[in-house]
């Protein structure tokens, strides 16, 4: 399964950066922190799984293109604003080694997000192929 280096790389470095801060910070600091990229997250985590409404599937299915809102600039925001708030409660607990764990949901929804698009890739084509210019992650 092919895992964009890219997208491991900066998740990598997000994970490094909450380790750092768990174990670095003050608590009060880490709790700020945490809260300040946790909040936000959790709300736009509700709003992307709104968004996505009817097209959204466990498993990668084609139901239908997702293309307006949060969904016209990140491709997969479920993704990264779950793991967001995961390392917010990281940086939260200050448990610097939560990362390592945090790394293994990273890395499926990674081996996930490249079967999805390969689904998406075959039943809207040159559609998905033009969408996916637009858009980050």
């Amino acid at each position: 399964m092919k895992i964009s280096i890219g997208k491991a790389l900066a998740a990598v470095i997000l994970g490094l950066i909450a380790a750092w801060a768990a174990a670095n910070l003050t608590p009060g600091t880490r709790l700020i922190t945490g809260i300040a990229i946790g909040a936000p997250s959790l709300i736009l985590l509700i709003v992307s799984r709104v968004q996505i409404g009817k097209y959204f599937a466990v498993l990668p299915a084609a139901k239908g293109l997702a293309t307006g809102g949060i969904y016209s600039k990140i491709r997969h925001p479920l993704y990264m604003f779950v793991d967001l708030v995961l390392l917010s409660v990281i940086i939260i607990t200050g448990i610097w080694w939560l990362v390592i764990i945090w790394c293994v949901p990273v890395t499926l929804q990674l081996i996930y997000m490249g079967k999805e698009e390969a689904v998406l890739l075959e039943a809207f084509g040159e559609k998905y192929s033009e969408y996916k210019k637009g858009t980050w992650f």
